[in-house]
């Protein structure tokens, strides 16, 4: 919650950037059996949306200043 209201204000952003790549890294590694089979499981497939959502994260790290 911090990190997000961080990211909002626009406070520590080296660091609150730099937290919500790295947790949302965590995120999608950890789902990697959804990205294999998209399919197999109808509940789960806004999983795959976390994938350019992961492209963002380093942007805003490199564009923080």
């Amino acid at each position: 919650m911090a990190i997000a209201i961080c990211l909002f204000l626009g406070v520590f952003r080296s660091v609150a950037n730099g937290a919500a790549l790295l947790l949302h890294t965590v995120a999608v590694v950890v789902t990697w059996r959804q990205f294999i089979d998209p399919s197999g499981d109808p509940i789960n497939r806004l999983v795959i949306a976390g994938v350019p959502a992961l492209g963002g994260f380093p942007a805003l790290f490199l564009l923080r200043y």
